[in-house]
């Protein structure tokens, strides 16, 4: 099989991977009981808080971590505090759809537009109150394009005392996330993107970034998140952030190596109604195009039935909805051209013979469509 739908899901790294059954034995208590063996799981807890932090560029004294069951949770956590607190949302329309929906559910949200290459539009910002503080939650890499957001521009475009906002779930290790420099009041972060086990998530929130519970239990993790954790699960998260940021430089020349190969491929294919989606200036692991007047959910199908290789057709798209690309549509991509797009998403493990393998198939399944 050729797995190119890193976006989707990074394959848990071979390392993790060896050390979940050492953890299970070493760390499968619970972390919350009142036994010698609960402290010694708590320090464990304790020094990965600290881990993560530090690779995060965070000081431990001016925020905090929540552990949640993946991004989803922690963008409606995070969301739902800053609603219950009376502040004024914001959110960018290319934003994904665990953000976007929770965020749109709230009273008198607003959508900031994209621009064709899939970026805010600050120009919008700018028109607005500049002396009324508000929120705007962001996706800071786009799942569907690649689009990477400018943090520090959008801070410094937001009027004094706003909150800030990121789902980093796709762009933390890959892009800079400048926690400092952009003084960002709540960040979103998801193990399964960069090769840790599924059902991990984080949100770290400054102390003074209003918080509310969704979940009501046992009062744990100060009660802002009850429910016993799953510390082996948060131990091989930060293990995966650390084996990811080292080698974060190298990954990133092989990756941007397999986007000039298949994107040179897609040209020379000049396969009918073809189209990138992509920015130029985009993640390199993160690839969008179209083949416009064919549905892209029945190419995906085509490619894995009969070619074995995986891709992803978006996040909305399928062969039984008419609906397409919410991101497309806020880059005003035309329905037509939103329902062709493809999304070739690949990491630490892809190879280029992967991506000889979609060179070579996908002309076979236009001829086949």
């Amino acid at each position: 099989m050729h797995y190119l739908d890193y976006a989707a899901t990074s394959p848990v790294r071979p390392e993790i991977a060896e050390r979940y059954g050492d953890y299970c034995r070493r760390y499968g208590g619970n972390p919350h009981g009142g036994t010698c063996y609960a402290e010694q799981l708590r320090r464990a807890l304790l020094t990965a808080q600290r881990r993560l932090l530090n690779v995060l560029g965070a000081d431990e004294s001016q925020c905090r971590i929540l552990w949640t069951s993946g991004s989803t949770e922690a963008l409606n956590l995070a969301i739902s505090s800053l609603q219950k607190a009376q502040i004024p949302l914001w959110t960018d329309a290319g934003a994904h759809p665990a953000m976007l929906k929770t965020a749109l559910s709230q009273k008198d949200a607003k959508l900031l537009p994209l621009d064709a290459h899939g970026r805010i539009d600050l120009s919008v910002l700018a028109l607005t109150d500049s002396m009324s503080s508000r929120c705007l939650a962001v996706c800071h890499l786009n799942n569907e394009t690649g689009a990477i957001q400018d943090l520090t521009a959008i801070r410094n475009a937001l009027p004094p005392h706003s909150r800030l906002l990121v789902d980093a779930s796709q762009s933390f290790t890959r892009c800079p996330l400048l926690w400092q420099e952009a003084k960002l009041d709540a960040v979103v972060l998801s193990s399964r993107k960069i090769g840790g086990p599924a059902a991990v998530g984080a949100l770290i929130v400054r102390n003074d970034c209003p918080l509310s519970p969704m979940l009501l239990g046992g009062g744990q993790q100060g009660g802002f998140r009850s429910g016993t954790l799953d510390l082996v699960g948060i131990l091989l998260f930060v293990d995966a952030v650390e084996l990811a940021v080292p080698q974060s430089k190298s990954e990133h020349a092989h990756i941007k190596q397999l986007a000039t190969m298949l994107w040179d491929g897609l040209e020379s294919l000049a396969l009918p109604g073809y189209r990138r989606l992509s920015p130029i200036d985009g993640y390199d692991g993160i690839n969008a195009f179209a083949l416009k007047g064919y549905d892209g959910a029945v190419l995906m199908r085509l490619l894995a039935a009969d070619h074995q290789i995986i891709v992803s057709s978006g996040s909305a798209c399928s062969a039984e909805t008419k609906e397409t690309s919410h991101v497309l549509r806020a880059m005003g991509v035309d329905e037509t051209t939103a329902r062709g797009m493809l999304r070739v998403s690949f990491g630490y493990a892809s190879t280029a013979e992967d991506i000889a393998a979609l060179l070579h198939a996908l002309p076979q399944v236009v001829r086949n469509y």
